[in-house]
């Protein structure tokens, strides 16, 4: 008897525990861990062992054969100034940009799965099981480069200077749910959509929270540097 009535009791639990492990309760739980952009190895100054005509003729004639969109060239005051928008532009151009900046990288661990990615480009988190989805998107736009460079002659030499400003914005939206075995959501969890929007420079890197981690932008400096090589 003790026995059998153990077993009747404990089945209302048991039914209870199963309808528990199918429609549970949804919860996303994403802990944040950041590393900060590497410092910088490349130069954005340089003397070249080249007279004024020289080293501006190189750096003319490389920016004519680069996909750089030329704002202004001043021979007189030594300035060029050169755009690089990759909204609307195709994946060379974009993948181009983001080779210019660092955003350091973010791990994000999701119900305890971590998800690496660098949070100057576009990711996307997903998961699905049989009745649970979750979706989490990291979104990168407006990411717009702009860099002048100044040539001034010294003596036989000459110098270059090249100085970059950027811009992006970032998004982070998620959700996890819930579904019975019908396919329909029983419940759900996420948070709202958090917005960044960064300014940086060649010298200053710009520093933002995004959804409650500070994020750092700064320039590599490859594209200074590339530019500074055109004139030697």
């Amino acid at each position: 008897m003790g026995s059998s009535a153990f077993r009747t009791r404990a089945r209302p639990y048991a039914a209870f525990v199963a309808w528990a492990a199918l429609t549970g309760c949804a919860s996303l739980e994403a802990v944040p861990r950041y590393e900060p952009p590497a410092a910088a190895t490349a130069t954005h100054v340089a003397y070249v062992d080249r007279d004024f005509e020289q080293a501006w003729s190189g750096v003319v004639r490389g920016l004519a054969q680069s996909v750089f969109d030329v704002q202004q060239v001043s021979k007189e005051s030594g300035l060029i100034t050169i755009d690089l928008a990759s909204d609307g532009l195709d994946d060379t151009n974009a993948g181009r940009l983001e080779r210019l900046i660092d955003c350091g990288t973010l791990e994000i661990s999701v119900n305890g799965e971590p998800w690496r990615f660098e949070p100057k480009t576009t990711a996307h988190f997903r998961r699905r099981s049989t009745l649970r989805r979750a979706d989490i998107d990291h979104l990168v736009d407006g990411r717009v480069g702009r860099l002048s460079i100044l040539l001034e002659p010294e003596g036989s030499r000459t110098r270059i200077e090249a100085n970059a400003r950027f811009e992006l914005r970032m998004r982070q939206r998620g959700t996890i749910r819930t579904t019975n075995v019908l396919g329909n959501t029983v419940d759900s969890a996420g948070w709202g959509e958090h917005h960044a929007s960064f300014r940086f420079t060649t010298r200053v890197p710009d520093r933002q929270i995004l959804r409650g981690v500070p994020i750092e932008c700064t320039s590599t400096q490859i594209w200074e540097q590339e530019i500074v090589e055109l004139a030697r």
